[in-house]
């Protein structure tokens, strides 16, 4: 019901804006964009976002209004249903909540094309700098989530609700102060990455309004979190849904500007992104304190305690500092890639947003497997683990395969879309043509440390993750792009080296079978 009124809805803007935003002036844009157009989405989205807050709100006839009463189930039962049918049912809305992410990065791209491939290059570096702080708050809802998900396969429901509770306070304090540091120190950030330039200027730009919603963005991360470790994934994708429609409404208008809204240019993107986060936080913030996301949330304005706070982060330091040494080597990345000049600068920005058609499905098999073990660890069932794991491997590296191969097929015609150039477009088949066999690599390596870090074993997932990035995947990268005859291709074959020791190691930790005794 949520995916047929979003294509409709979608369909319905189509109609109305394709004309306008295949423009290729932003003066044509902006005058075309009439104040008619704008009260069209602007009445449109209020319907959607309506229809997504009012969806199952009211309880069933079988369920009782008493307060006392626990919350409808909603989701998936990962104890106890058919493994297959289970797995897909429960990861696949998490796919669609990844792709909705993809949005925001498609969506500005493709409206700050405009500005040159200086504002592309910034877009992906800003990408980079926003996945290294997410990092932060990342790692303590994974924590949240592994937590939760153990105490409710062990029949401890109570204590999983007051832990999801005790979470979100300490999760917005942390946004907060977070917040005012990295806007504060990000133009040290981005010269420390040494962006000169407009791509400097456009970069500053956009990291100046997209902060605002910082705070915001852990708090969704978290809220996301603790419906996700009950079995429901389908509220995660409807908050993110929303946000990526939201973008697509507010990026054209903040961006070209419309009647007294001046155009803003790269403000404008932050803007949009920032306004769209802050918007879908408030509906998930209203629908978990109505229990639309199968726990009872309450809400606790009483500063989180110390102990529930310290068993997060026992095993949310460690996926934070998995996180940090992958963006940590992709920020680094990028420092290699810089140096080939703007045009391969450029590629791999859009190399990495095709890249995102695989990573973010696997992401959500990895995090529903997360999930998956930690509650059938807690019920005592390892068995149904290593069935979920097994299943996952060879099916999501099949359709892993099938992505990557249509993804270097259409590769040429989807760089159009945002350069002309053949340098550009040259570089980008380049890269597409190392990548794509590091996929189904990928794929094993993800639901490896999943399984890892859902059992209880972070700190064995960190140094799988450390040893093939950090030690691995820069070094190789640079050194095949320097010293040998490789040039820019060697970065790509430095990555491919670095999936190949991560699907490796992790694999072998996970058939050794010791992550079955750990405790949380």
């Amino acid at each position: 019901k949520i995916l047929a009124r979003s294509l409709f809805f979608l369909n319905k803007v189509k109609m109305h804006s394709l004309t306008l935003i295949t423009r290729e002036t932003k003066e044509e844009f902006h005058d075309t964009m009439t104040s008619e157009h704008f009260v069209f989405l602007l009445s449109t989205f209020v319907s959607l976002l309506r229809d997504y807050i009012i969806v199952d709100s009211k309880p069933s006839p079988t369920q009782t209004v008493n307060s006392s009463s626990p919350p409808q189930l909603r989701g998936v039962d990962l104890l106890r249903g058919d493994v297959t049918p289970s797995l897909w049912k429960f990861a696949t809305p998490l796919i669609f909540s990844f792709l909705a992410q993809i949005v925001y990065v498609w969506i500005d791209t493709f409206f700050i094309r405009h500005l040159g491939p200086a504002a592309i290059a910034a877009a992906g570096v800003c990408e980079q700098v926003m996945f290294f702080t997410y990092t932060l708050g990342g790692g303590f809802a994974t924590g949240t989530s592994i937590l939760v998900a153990r105490r409710i396969g062990e029949q401890r429901r109570e204590e999983a609700e007051n832990i999801a509770s005790q979470s979100l306070n300490a999760m917005f304090l942390a946004g907060v102060i977070l917040g005012i540091i990295l806007y504060a120190a990000m133009p040290f950030l981005l010269h420390l990455l040494g962006l000169k330039g407009e791509v400097e200027m456009y970069a500053l730009a956009y990291m100046s309004m997209v902060l605002f919603a910082f705070p915001a963005n852990l708090l969704i991360f978290q809220i996301n979190s603790i419906a996700r470790s009950a079995g429901n994934s389908m509220f995660s994708m409807r908050v993110l849904v929303i946000s990526a429609l939201l973008n697509i409404a507010f990026a054209p208008v903040f961006i070209y500007g419309i009647g007294p809204i001046p155009a803003l240019g790269m403000y404008g993107a932050g803007l949009a992104t920032a306004l769209a986060i802050i918007t879908s936080c408030s509906i998930a913030v209203w629908n978990i304190f109505n229990d639309r996301s199968g726990l009872r949330i309450r809400l606790n304005l009483a500063l989180p305690h110390w102990k529930i706070v310290r068993q997060i982060l026992t095993l949310g330091v460690p996926t934070s500092l998995q996180m940090l040494c992958i963006s940590s080597t992709r920020v680094s990345i990028y420092g290699i890639v810089s140096s080939f000049g703007l045009a391969t600068t450029t590629a791999y920005t859009l190399g990495t947003r095709m890249d995102f058609l695989i990573f973010m499905p696997v992401l959500a098999f990895g995090i529903a497997m997360e999930t998956i073990t930690a509650q059938n660890l807690g019920a005592q069932q390892p068995e149904r683990v290593i069935q979920f794991y097994r299943t996952a491997v060879w099916q999501v590296s099949a359709l892993a395969a099938s992505i990557g191969s249509l993804i270097f097929l259409g590769s040429n015609t989807f760089a159009q879309i945002f350069v002309k150039d053949a340098a550009v477009l040259s570089a980008v088949h380049s890269y597409l043509s190392v990548s794509i066999f590091g996929y189904p690599l990928l794929v094993l390596g993800v639901l490896s440390i999943r399984v890892l870090s859902g059992a209880g074993k972070p700190f064995v997932s960190l140094g799988i993750v450390f040893f093939s990035f950090l030690c691995t995947q820069f070094p190789a990268a640079y050194i095949l792009s320097h010293y040998t005859s490789l040039q820019s291709s060697g970065i790509w074959f430095g990555v491919l080296t670095s999936y190949c020791c991560f699907a490796g190691s992790s694999a072998i930790f996970v058939a050794q079978k010791r992550w079955i005794q750990a405790v949380i």
